[in-house]
């Protein structure tokens, strides 16, 4: 067989080369495996001074998910008690922060605050953007749900030891809408240009230009929402307003009560202690 000779170096050839080409993918396979990154997603701050705000603090989303910018995917990791912004198509950090909040929740308008040099700000996470600098002492999104997602049309601004309202819209910018005070602001809302003042153990109720209301009453607990005005005073009597300046409905609490809460929606006001309803109004 003239062909004997060819056919033995063919089989040579194969027993040699066949294995490293499998031994070269299977470690290239691991070598790849290897270089994947654990990322350690950084959770949403709570500022002390949300202890005293009626913010929101009922979210159950524990990470910000990966989300697209001009093609790219980002997240956000935290290391050694820093968060970065992370560029997961790049595998590099691109900012660092000391911290975020998002309120275990979405932000209408994909808003996130952002802490820096001790100052916090607003960053459109559909561009990078910041759409307020960092600048304040404390920035808060109190307890105003639409839909499921907290509304970002104003915000609680702490600076110098003073607390005021601020609006933010395309338009507008961030702008100022309340008297500072030296208060905390605890609740309000701008649809009645109302805000409740928490002072020592009370809460006072001011209009936005700081002129004082109803301040007969020792309140030990108050919610605003767009239409209603609903407080308990050191009594156990809840008074229900629907509306300033309107006769209140009012209801004594014969049980004790550690929780108290109000949801208005386009169909009726619901109150709740404890997280029990205690009295729903039609409208």
């Amino acid at each position: 067989m003239k062909n004997k000779p060819t056919l033995i170096i063919i089989i040579v050839l194969l027993v040699l080369f066949v294995p490293m080409v499998i031994f070269g993918t299977v470690n290239k396979f691991k070598k790849s495996n290897a270089q994947e990154i654990v990322l350690n997603y950084a959770k949403s701050s709570i500022n002390k001074i949300d202890e005293n705000v009626n913010v929101y603090k009922k979210g159950t989303k524990d990470k910000i998910d990966k989300f697209l910018v001009n093609g790219k995917e980002y997240t956000f990791i935290e290391e050694d008690g820093t968060v970065y912004l992370y560029s997961l198509k790049d595998g590099i950090k691109v900012i660092d922060y000391q911290a975020i909040n998002f309120y275990n929740t979405d932000i209408e308008n994909n808003y996130l605050l952002v802490k820096r040099e001790g100052k916090w700000g607003v960053l459109d996470l559909s561009s990078l953007k910041l759409v307020v600098p960092c600048e304040y002492d404390y920035l808060g999104l109190h307890d105003d749900l639409d839909d499921g997602i907290l509304n970002s049309e104003s915000f609680i601004v702490g600076e110098n030891d003073t607390y005021s309202i601020y609006s933010l819209s395309a338009d507008a910018g961030f702008k100022k809408i309340s008297n500072n005070y030296t208060s905390i602001i605890y609740d309000y809302n701008v649809s009645q240009l109302l805000l409740a003042l928490k002072v020592d153990k009370r809460y006072g109720l001011y209009d936005f230009a700081g002129n004082r209301f109803y301040d007969n009453y020792e309140i030990q607990d108050v919610r605003i929402t767009d239409n209603y005005l609903v407080f308990i005073d050191d009594t156990n009597y809840m008074y229900i307003f629907n509306g300033l300046f309107t006769d209140p409905e009012s209801v004594y609490i014969n049980d004790d009560w550690n929780t108290f809460e109000v949801k208005e929606t386009s169909e009726s006001l619901e109150i709740y202690l404890d997280n029990i309803l205690f009295k729903k109004i039609e409208k």
